[in-house]
This record gives structure tokens, C-alpha cells and sequence, in this order.
């Protein structure tokens, strides 16, 4: 299976790191986070700390200000699921 690619500002993101900054903004904790993906705990703290590499910040506050000044669009959906209801 490919893994697909996505563009936040100068920054290309896999669906994974897509879905955690979908639901960082969604405003949901680590905990809300693994339960939404059906991932541990520790797995979402990794791939939040990659992203935050990535994008070169230090929190998931700056990780939301970045994403949303790059044009993310918060649907609440990354290929077709939607994340809000979490």
C-alpha cells in the first residue's frame, strides 16, 4: 500500500501526522488521540514529537497556529474519515 502524502505550508505530512494535527486541533488530548486511532498512548507522544520536528515547533499550540496560518483545513477529516466525533 503507498502512503500518501500531504502538503501543510512547506512541510509534507503522511496520513498519520495528518490525523494527529487534525485532532490536536480539534482540541483532543494524547489519551482522546489513541483512542480515536485505536493506537497506544506512547505511539501518539512519538508521532506527535515527528511532527513537531517537522514543523519545527515545540507544542501542540504551535503546531495548530502553523497549520492554520499554512492554510490546513479543518474538516475534521483526513482521506474521507471524519474526527470530529472524537
Amino acid at each position: 500500500m503507498a502512503t500518501t502524502y500531504y502538503s501543510v505550508g512547506a512541510v509534507t505530512l503522511t496520513t498519520r501526522e495528518m490525523q494527529i494535527l487534525s485532532l490536536l486541533i480539534l482540541a483532543n488530548s494524547k489519551k482522546m488521540i489513541a483512542d480515536a486511532l485505536g493506537i497506544a498512548f506512547g505511539t501518539v507522544k512519538t508521532e506527535e514529537d515527528r511532527l513537531f520536528k517537522k514543523l519545527n515547533v515545540h507544542s501542540a499550540s504551535e503546531a495548530i497556529i502553523y497549520a492554520l496560518r499554512n492554510g490546513f483545513d479543518v474538516d475534521g477529516k483526513v482521506d474521507g474519515k471524519d474526527y470530529k466525533a472524537f
